[in-house]
C-alpha cells in the first residue's frame, strides 16, 4: 500500500524549487529529439535504415515519450507555486512512463552496443527488408518487456510513491512490502544487468574498431561500414554507455539496497508524525 502519510506531507510541503532546471531540460529534450528525428528522416536513404538506426529511432521516440507526457505534469506542480499536487492515478501514470522509458532506453543502447559487436564478429552480415524487419520485431520485444514490468504496480505488484519536492513519482523503494520488494529487485536487478552488459561489450566494442583496421577495409569492400564503423556511430555509443553507468547506476543502487531504504523510510515515518 502506497504510504499515505508520507504522500501528503510531500503535497504539503511549502518549499518552492527554483523551475529554471526543469524548463531547461524540457526544451533541451525536446528541441534534441525532434533534431534527431529530423536528422534521421532527411538521411534515410543515405542511411538506409541500418540496425543502429532503427534502434535509434526507437531511443529517440523513447525520450521524446518522456519529455511529453511527464514533464507537463512536473511543471503544473512549479507552475502553481507547489499548490497542486499529482493525484494518484496520475502519480501511477508518471512512475509507468518514468520506469518505462528508463527500461526502454537501457535495453535499446544495450541492443545498439550488442548488434555492433555481433557486425564487428560476423562481418558477412547484410542489411536487407528481412533483417530490417528483425530489428524491428526486437525493437517491439523489448518495448514489450519493459511495459510488462513497469505494470507491476499497475497489478497490485507494489506501487507508485511521490518524491521530493512532491513533482514526480517513481517505484516505492522505501516500502518493506513483498510486493514492493519484488518490484525494485525486478527492475534493478534487469537494470544493473542491462548496464554491466552494455558497459562491458561496449569495451570490446571499442577495442576491435581500435585495433583491427582490417575489418575496417572489409566492412568497406563490403558496404557495412554505416552504423559500424562511423565516428558518430562510436561517440554517441561511448557517451551513452557512460552516461548510463553514471547517471543510471546509483538510481538501481538505491533499488537494491533495502537495508538503507527500510531506515530511510523509518525515518520518513518519524519525520511525518511530527505533522500529524
Amino acid at each position: 500500500m502506497r504510504n499515505k502519510t508520507a504522500y501528503r506531507v510531500l503535497c504539503e510541503l511549502d518549499e518552492k524549487e527554483n523551475a529554471l532546471p526543469v524548463y531547461f531540460q524540457l526544451v533541451m529534450g525536446i528541441v534534441g529529439n525532434v533534431l534527431a528525428v529530423g536528422i534521421l528522416w532527411t538521411s534515410r536513404l543515405h542511411h538506409q535504415w541500418r540496425s543502429f538506426y532503427i534502434f535509434f529511432a526507437g531511443l529517440v521516440m523513447t525520450d521524446l515519450l518522456n519529455n511529453c507526457a511527464c514533464y507537463p505534469l512536473v511543471l503544473r506542480r512549479y507552475v502553481s507555486h507547489f499548490t497542486w499536487c499529482l493525484s494518484e492515478p496520475l502519480c501511477d501514470f508518471l512512475s509507468f512512463v518514468e520506469t518505462f522509458c528508463h527500461l526502454t532506453s537501457g535495453m535499446i543502447v544495450c541492443a545498439m552496443t550488442i548488434d555492433r559487436y555481433l557486425h564487428l564478429t560476423l562481418i558477412s552480415r547484410q542489411s536487407t527488408a528481412a533483417s530490417r524487419l528483425k530489428y524491428l520485431g526486437v525493437l517491439s520485444v523489448l518495448l514489450l518487456v519493459s511495459a510488462l514490468i513497469s505494470s507491476f504496480q499497475l497489478v497490485g505488484i507494489g506501487n507508485s510513491q511521490l518524491y521530493y519536492p512532491g513533482s514526480w513519482c517513481f517505484l516505492d523503494f522505501t516500502s518493506k512490502s513483498f510486493g514492493n520488494r519484488i518490484a525494485a529487485y525486478v527492475y534493478s536487478g534487469l537494470g544493473i544487468s542491462i548496464m554491466t552488459s552494455t558497459f562491458i561489450i561496449g569495451m570490446m566494442t571499442l577495442r576491435i574498431t581500435c585495433r583491427n583496421a582490417e575489418n575496417q577495409a572489409l566492412l568497406l569492400d563490403n558496404s557495412l561500414v554505416s552504423g559500424v564503423y562511423d565516428k558518430h556511430v562510436t561517440a554517441f555509443l561511448i557517451t551513452s554507455i557512460f552516461t548510463f553507468v553514471f547517471l543510471w547506476g546509483p538510481l538501481l543502487n538505491y533499488g537494491v539496497d533495502f537495508n538503507q531504504t527500510w531506515h530511510r523510510a523509518s525515518l520518513c515515518e518519524e519525520y511525518s508524525s511530527l505533522f500529524k
